[in-house]
Formats: structure tokens, sequence, C-alpha cells
């Protein structure tokens, strides 16, 4: 028989075999992982020697260090000690000046986080298979508002560190990080927000957006893909056609048996908006450019022209506050504007009556449109008082003003919304408040100004929106049922 000591010298040498095999294993991962920390920061075994500079004064940070995430994970162990300590404040010595990596002393505009720091080994592919991290974070992160607020110079805007700590950075895994503790989660967001609780810490996480992570952000992302998409195809074709049917009547106006509009001698007048429509129109337009202008710059943070307008209008801070009041104002016109159409209807009491409620005419006379512009019908139907354009123009604004202003007020208050709704109420508020806002600006520019501004016989504009009257061959032109109308009713002067 053998001996049991015979059985424990056995196994004994195998499990030391196995061992062996296993840190020669390690080993090699760390060498390889080692590689591709070298590979991103190019500089760092020319600059290797200062890291013993940091020691000097930092001892306590390197130990504070090597009990976090990064230092159990034994990166650069095999390089002098303290050579991790390049790879986060690598950007400081290169510079030769012993700042700190802090925000408030860095370039924003020529500095990006994915340029430094946590972003370079966090969006590493090779260092994420290495380590088994998720390398969507950077481009999760660059999708967030803190990023989008950081690199247009938003001093109190938080980076990576702000958040997940510096030198003491723990495990995901670990019971009190911030994936697993939604107080500690609370804490860290109330350095910024005041009233934060476990509910609104949890509106932001670098989970990616996809059907099976996020479902409901994903439906309304897509959802407004969509919708955008078609307005700018649908409202692009109706320009062209538009277009391309006034170059056909006046190329071809003999054969079609059209008559030339020549413009009266003495040109009169009529009455198209009323002073308090016109000072409506006024506050719409002027809020309404405002918001585009100042929310352009988190919609695409890195462009140069969102850096020139940050650098023009202020800085982040004034430019918040601008935006913001224009918003207000926004909010404010439109309410003006329910209680403007309240006393209408109190004095006619026929809300049927009100000229930019749809029809059936409306979609009779879209189809004609299209029969004119296909050249299947000579001539353009005769609109009443608003053609259906100008209305889809009208509601377009109850829609954007709608959901602009309400999760723009949303965005204002978060901590106070999350006291009532849920997470996924502030998120979604975020998406469809940038969503909505390109969606308005494909509708104002290709639709309204091209309308009102662009269009071949208005251009420069129609005056309208300033004097609040319209030529009256001009409008008997475009509004030819209506003229109809007010003949029958005894309201029109020949």
């Amino acid at each position: 028989m053998v001996s049991s000591r015979a059985v424990f010298l056995f196994v004994t040498i195998i499990t030391t075999l196995i061992g062996l095999r296993s840190n020669s294993a390690w080993a090699n991962d760390l060498q390889l992982a080692d590689n591709e920390v070298v590979k991103l920061f190019s500089e760092m075994p020319k600059e290797v020697h200062l890291a013993a500079s940091c020691l000097a004064c930092h001892k306590e940070k390197l130990s504070e260090l090597e009990q976090s995430i990064h230092g159990k994970a034994g990166l650069l162990s095999q390089h002098p000690p303290g050579a991790i300590c390049l790879t986060c404040h690598e950007i400081n010595h290169r510079s030769n000046k012993p700042i700190s990596i802090e925000k408030n002393n860095l370039d924003f505009s020529h500095a990006l986080p994915k340029e430094r720091a946590c972003m370079k080994c966090h969006g590493s592919e090779a260092l994420a298979a290495q380590f088994g991290f998720s390398p969507h974070v950077p481009s999760e992160f660059e999708e967030s508002m803190h990023y989008r607020k950081v690199t247009i110079g938003e001093k109190k805007a938080p980076l990576c560190f702000d958040c997940h700590g510096a030198h003491n950075v723990q495990s995901m895994q670990a019971p009190n990080s911030l994936k697993n503790s939604p107080a500690e989660r609370a804490k860290v967001c109330s350095k910024c927000h005041r009233g934060s609780n476990e509910t609104f810490a949890m509106t932001f996480d670098h989970r990616p957006t996809t059907w099976e992570e996020k479902p409901l952000q994903y439906a309304v992302i897509a959802m407004f893909k969509t919708l955008t998409l078609g307005t700018f195809v649908g409202l692009g074709l109706f320009m062209l056609l538009d277009i391309s049917s006034l170059i056909r009547c006046i190329v071809f106006r003999k054969k079609m048996g059209l008559h030339a509009h020549h413009k009266p001698k003495k040109v009169e007048y009529v009455e198209r908006l009323t002073a308090s429509q016109r000072w409506q129109h006024f506050f719409m337009l002027s809020s309404v450019l405002t918001l585009v202008v100042t929310g352009w710059p988190l919609f695409s943070p890195e462009s140069e022209t969102s850096i020139a307008v940050m650098n023009l209008l202020g800085g982040a801070g004034t430019v918040a506050i601008i935006h913001r009041t224009a918003g207000l104002v926004m909010i404010a016109d439109f309410l003006y504007h329910l209680y403007y159409l309240f006393t209408l209807f109190r004095k006619g009491g026929k809300i049927l009556a009100f000229p930019m409620l749809p029809t059936p005419k409306d979609v009779i006379d879209a189809w004609g449109l299209i029969l004119f512009f296909f050249g299947l019908r000579k001539d353009k139907p005769a609109f009443k008082q608003f053609a259906f354009f100008e209305k889809f123009d009208y509601w377009a604004v109850f829609w954007g003003v709608a959901m602009m202003g309400f999760s723009g007020l949303m965005l204002m208050f978060p901590t106070v919304v999350t006291r009532v709704l849920p997470s996924w109420s502030v998120s979604l508020s975020e998406i469809i408040h940038a969503d909505e806002s390109l969606l308005a600006g494909v509708v104002l520019i290709i639709w309204h100004f091209y309308n009102v501004h662009f269009k071949p016989g208005i251009f420069p504009m129609n005056w309208a929106w300033l004097s609040g009257k319209m030529p009256k061959h001009h409008y008997e032109e475009e509004h030819a049922a209506h003229v109809e109308e007010l003949k029958k009713e005894g309201k029109w002067k020949e």
C-alpha cells in the first residue's frame, strides 16, 4: 500500500507546480497589462525616474493607493515604486508644472477628460479584457451632462475622481461602493446637489443605454430619432417640391394657361396679426432663439463654435443663467397664450370656430397640393385663413413648449422631482429636452423659416410679424377660400 507520507508528498508537489504555473500566468498577465499601460503613456519610460520625487512628499498617498483597486491589481509593480503615479499625473510632469490634477487648474477647452487620466485606461479594450472592467464607461460618460458641462468650462462640474475618489478608489463589488450603497451614492451627489436623496442618486450611472439595460430610455431615444429623421425628410421634401413647382409655373406659365400676377399700383393691406399676437410671437421668437444659441454648447460641447459661444457670453455660469431665463420667458409666453385663447373663446363662445383647429379641409388641401406639385392639378388649393402647413407650424409650438418646458423645469429642480417621481424621470427629461430641441430646430429652420422668410415671392420675409399687415393682393392669392367667405359675409372690400 502507498503510505500516507507518499500521498502527502505527491499532492504537495502537484499543488506547488500548479501554484508556480498560476503565479507565472499571473506574472505574464501583469507584464502584458504593464505593456498596454506603457503604450498609452508613451512618455513614461523617459520620465519614470520622476516617480521617486513623488514618494519624497507623498508616501501616505502611495500607501492609500496601494490599498485601492488600482494598487491591488498590481499594476506597474515591475517598475520603480511610484511609477503608477505618473499614469494620472503625467500631464503635470510633462508640462513641468507641479500643479495638481484638480479640475480647476486645467484648461477644459484644450484638455478634455478623455485625453488624460481615467479615460485613457478605462477606454482601452486591451486593459478591459485584462482586468474585466467595462470599456464602454468612457463613451457613456461622454454622453452625460457631467462631461458636457466639464467640457464647456463649468468649473463645478464633476470629473471621475470627484465621485469615485482619486487615490482610494474601491472596487464596484465592494459593499460600500457607489454601485452597491445608495446611501453612499446620495452622500457623494450632495456635494453638488443640495437635498440629494437615494432616488436622485440613481439617476445617473455608467450602464450603456441599450434595450436590455435601460429599455425606457432606449425607446424614447429611438422614438425621437425616428421622429426627427422623418420630420427632416418630410419637410425637406415638401420644400423641394414647392420650389420645383414654382419654377415649373414660371417656365411653363403660358403652356399651363396661367396668368401672371401683377402688383397693383396702389398696394392695399389687410390685417393679418393683431398687436397682441405680434408681441406673443416676439417673445416666443426671442426666447427660442436664445435657447438655441445657449443650449447648443451642451449639445455639441467639443466643437470650436461651442467654445467660442461660451467665451463670448461670459462662461458657462452666465450662459446657464441666460438659458434658464429664456426658458422661463418661453413658458410664461406660452401660458399667456393659453389665457389669450381662453378670453377669445369666452367672448366668441365657439371653440370650433378657432381658425387654427385642424379640419377635414386641411387633409383635402394637403392632397390637392401634392397633386399640384407633381403637375396633376392646374392650380393650388384655395386655402382658408390659415393653411394646413401654417397650422402644423402653430401646433408644433404647443408640442415643443410642452416637451422642452416641462422637461426643462424638471432638470432645473431634479432633487425636488425625485422626491415624488422615480429616478428615471430625470434621465428621461434629459433625453427629451435634448432631442426635442433638435427636432424643434429642424422644424424652425427648415419649415418655419422657409415659409415666412426664404420662400420665393416672400423673401426676405413676410412682414406681417412686424407690421401685422399683409398686401391685399397677396392675401387674395394665398387665402382665396377665406376671401370668398368674407365676401359672402360682406366683410371684404373690393
